[in-house]
């Protein structure tokens, strides 16, 4: 399946870069193993959830996920010097989803730190 040009900027999700490319979000269903996880990033200040899945702080995108090549999913989480890309495997083991939940707070707190940040204030 290849990038479609005419495919609505709904469907289309920034990368890395910022650019909008046709990788679509990951479906709410392929995220309950998760529901732990995501139920304590709710719970973070300044952090509203737009759509299931799909994450910002304040006003600024901080976490939402895709489905990449082969069906994987993929958590992308935007921090103080850009964003990074987490493969998850679904399910995700216990082991993994405490890394993720450790990288997710990794990355909330140095957007705290950053200059112009608004959490702790």
């Amino acid at each position: 399946m290849g990038e479609r040009p005419d495919a609505p900027d709904a469907l289309r999700a920034p990368d890395v870069a910022g650019v909008l490319s046709a990788m679509p979000y990951c479906a709410p269903a392929m995220l309950d193993d998760l529901a732990d996880v995501l139920a304590e990033v709710r719970a973070w200040p300044g952090i509203t959830e737009k759509k299931r899945g799909i994450f910002y702080v304040r006003r600024e995108p901080f976490l939402h996920f895709h489905l990449v090549d082969g069906g994987r999913r993929r958590a992308d989480i935007k921090g103080r010097a850009g964003w990074t890309q987490v493969d998850l495997p679904r399910p995700a083991s216990a082991t993994r989803q405490r890394a993720f939940l450790r990288e997710l707070r990794t990355c909330f707190h140095d957007r705290s730190r950053q200059p112009g940040g608004h959490h702790g204030q």
